[in-house]
């Protein structure tokens, strides 16, 4: 699901990351994830998505969570 250099990672209709800088769901709020860690990045997704670990549309969750795990210290 990566396009180019790993320019996108994801679902571009649910989750996905674009060029390695930020993560989404949809067109909603982002949450850059440069410079942070995986943990920091969680913080900040389930402060903007307060149901993240409810949402029954976990399209692209899978391939974003592993780009994390392969990209993102804790």
């Amino acid at each position: 699901m990566a396009n180019g250099k790993n320019s996108f990672v994801g679902d571009a209709n649910a989750w996905h990351i674009h060029h390695n800088d930020h993560i989404k769901y949809h067109n909603g709020a982002r949450v850059n994830v440069s410079g942070r860690t995986q943990t920091q990045v969680l913080e900040k997704l389930r402060e903007k998505y307060p149901n993240l670990d409810d949402l029954t549309d976990k399209s692209g969750w899978s391939a974003c969570k592993t780009w994390m795990d392969n990209n993102l210290g804790d």
